[in-house]
């Protein structure tokens, strides 16, 4: 609930600004729910799908980074230690990895690399391998597609313009 607060704060304000003034503004809102992710993060660096959790969740860690670094770039005050740490273990689980291992993580491989791009740290020619691997099945799904779009946007974001046009009308 934490990332739809980062960019409603105006819609929010117009339709229900009671709302604001109850629980404090949408500072106040964001930075519980800041707090709350930080919560899980695990010693290792990712973050537990859940609260008390032990061991990362790849998807997971993908997800509250994305929610972070959108906070941080908002002008929220996210602490840079805890997102040098999660984007370590991004960087190296991505190394540790091979290319479609385990059910789980090659749906979260797509996003963890978006993330990384978004963080500055893009791999350029994993993820071009990704997407030659995602173009080259016979069969391909909406999650491939999904997964395909993800890998693109983020070898444009490591600054790779090949996938531009792709990108602008998908």
């Amino acid at each position: 609930s934490t990332r739809p607060l980062l960019y409603v704060a105006n819609v929010v304000e117009q339709i229900d600004p009671e709302m604001l003034i109850k629980n404090g503004g949408i500072e106040k809102m964001v930075m519980h729910g800041v707090n709350r992710v930080l919560s899980m993060q695990t010693a290792s660096g990712g973050f537990a799908y859940w609260p008390g959790g032990t061991r990362p969740d790849p998807w997971g860690t993908a997800y509250a980074t994305h929610m972070l670094l959108d906070a941080k770039k908002a002008g929220f005050d996210i602490p840079q230690d805890r997102l040098d740490e999660v984007i370590k273990w991004i960087d190296d689980t991505l190394e540790k990895r091979s290319v479609g291992s385990g059910y789980g993580y090659r749906y979260a491989e797509p996003y963890l690399h978006y993330v990384l791009a978004r963080a500055g740290k893009g791999k350029k020619a994993r993820i071009q391998r990704l997407i030659e691997v995602e173009q080259g099945k016979s069969k391909r799904s909406n999650i491939d597609l999904e997964k395909e779009y993800l890998l693109k946007s983020a070898l444009y974001l490591a600054g790779d313009r090949r996938y531009e046009k792709f990108l602008k009308s998908p």
